[in-house]
């Protein structure tokens, strides 16, 4: 049985072993919420999608609406405290030791070595989501998802642009292609 104590501790687990950001956590969102049946891959993909176009970190965003899901407002609340407690808590406890140590050769190897973790845990992310939405399949690729993808990633590495207009670009043309 589903309790507001088990949304907590489940969202305070993945706030406290997320590291890397939002987009790198998607992973761990991903098996704790489906292992649980809370909600499907569609629905995931669906609350990644709104969570990505709205303003704030895309894991307090996740972790609102799964909580709104099942508990309605309460559970909002309940799960976005539960994934944005552990870092502020790091953060405090941490904050000075890195203003202190900050420049230490250890320290500035842990960020290092962390980065392409990071990178790693990210492309992950989005090529599960491509699987689960059936971009890419044992059976061939969805070729106009395949172009979009390609034409957002260009257009976003070669002109400065918001990443809003892209969003509503891309629904626009979401509606006129599929």
């Amino acid at each position: 049985m589903n309790t507001y104590f088990q949304l907590f501790s489940i969202f305070f687990k993945i706030g406290m072993i997320g590291f890397g950001g939002g987009y790198a956590i998607i992973p761990i969102i991903e098996r704790e919420l489906l292992s649980r049946h809370w909600i499907d891959t569609s629905q995931l993909t669906e609350i990644i999608a709104v969570s990505s176009m709205s303003p704030g970190p895309i894991a307090a965003n996740c972790a609102s609406l799964v909580g709104f899901h099942m508990y309605g407002y309460p559970g909002a609340v309940i799960a976005c405290l539960g994934i944005i407690l552990p870092s502020l808590l790091i953060i405090l406890a941490l904050g000075k030791i890195l203003l202190k140590y900050g420049e230490h050769f250890i320290v500035k190897g842990i960020f290092y070595g962390l980065r392409p973790a990071v990178s790693a845990l990210i492309v992950y992310a989005a090529f599960r989501l491509s699987v689960s939405n059936n971009i890419i399949s044992m059976n061939g690729c969805d070729i106009k998802s395949i172009l979009l993808i390609g034409a957002v990633f260009i257009i976003l590495n070669t002109i400065k642009i918001n990443p809003l207009l892209i969003l509503l670009a891309s629904a626009l043309t979401g509606m006129l292609i599929f």
